[in-house]
């Protein structure tokens, strides 16, 4: 196991956890930027393998189509919603064309203002 250190004049090291504690390891101190480096390049060549993009392009490809599948319902619902909804405005605006509107029910609604009159 590795122990990341500073050195007082800033620069980063890192130093097998056995020299630390007890000197039994030959070990030397190792700037840290050379093992991060080490392990940033062995992370990229792991994980931009063909077999690893490939399996990430089909993941995301698979979470497209179900989104597209579900904005398409989605859409569909809505517009027979919007149908039912415009059916019924336009039941409403028949019903006021032939009939007219009850005064009773539009004043209980929207209450006429109150005038003041000033003697």
């Amino acid at each position: 196991m590795l122990s990341g250190y500073e050195l007082p004049g800033g620069s980063k090291y890192y130093i097998c956890s056995r020299a630390r504690r007890g000197h039994d390891c030959p070990g030397r101190h190792v700037p840290c930027w050379s093992i991060e480096q080490a392990v940033h390049q062995a992370l990229l060549d792991d994980i931009f393998t063909l077999e690893n993009l490939l399996r990430v392009q089909l993941a995301l490809q698979t979470v497209y189509l179900r989104s597209a599948s579900t904005l398409e319902q989605e859409c569909s619902q809505r517009t027979r919603r919007l149908r039912t909804v415009q059916g019924r405005i336009s039941n409403l605006t028949v019903a006021i064309a032939e009939a007219g509107h009850s005064p009773a029910r539009y004043w209980i609604r929207w209450p006429r203002p109150s005038v003041s009159r000033i003697a």
